[in-house]
């Protein structure tokens, strides 16, 4: 039995080397397991860092391209505003300029007019001085006329008067 026992005891102890070795095997596995954790571990938080970091950085950038468009839009918008107040200013000089020279055209026609009118005005002062001067032409040729019609009429009647009293005179000597 001894025997036995110590082939027993032989093979508890081989058991027990190899269940150590093992164990030792299994620790090792485990730490080394462990340290894999670890490593991916902190691999994964320097990844993890490093994707915040670049996120960071993407949105400082979205950031900066969204207020440099900002920027972009306002000048763009103070550029249209200008660009419009200018186009405002230039329609209504063209337009007061319009309506300046309408109303000097206006008034240069009223003028026109008026002159026309002093014009027509003294055409017809010296048509009706020369009418009048016509007409009073004709009357002293008619009164004229009258007159010498008077005046033949009256020698007519003082000459029929001189025959009637010459008769009057023959025939009252011839008589006597």
């Amino acid at each position: 039995r001894l025997g036995e026992l110590s082939s027993k005891d032989c093979r508890l102890q081989d058991w027990r080397g190899r269940e150590e070795e093992r164990q030792q095997m299994h620790r090792m596995e485990t730490r080394r397991q462990e340290q894999q954790v670890s490593r991916r571990i902190r691999d994964a938080m320097v990844q993890q860092h490093e994707e915040m970091r670049q996120m960071r950085m993407d949105a400082l950038a979205r950031n900066e391209a969204v207020e440099k468009r900002v920027e972009q839009c306002r000048m763009q918008l103070s550029q249209a505003a200008e660009a419009k107040r200018a186009s405002n200013e230039q329609r209504f000089q063209r337009q007061s300029h319009l309506f300046r020279n309408k109303c000097i055209e206006e008034e240069h026609r009223k003028e026109s007019i008026r002159m026309r009118l002093a014009e027509q005005e003294r055409s017809v002062e010296r048509q009706r001085a020369v009418i009048e001067s016509q007409q009073m032409g004709k009357r002293l040729v008619a009164a004229a006329k009258n007159d010498e019609k008077e005046q033949a009429v009256e020698r007519m009647r003082r000459s029929y008067e001189h025959s009637l009293r010459e008769r009057t005179h023959k025939l009252s000597q011839m008589e006597e």
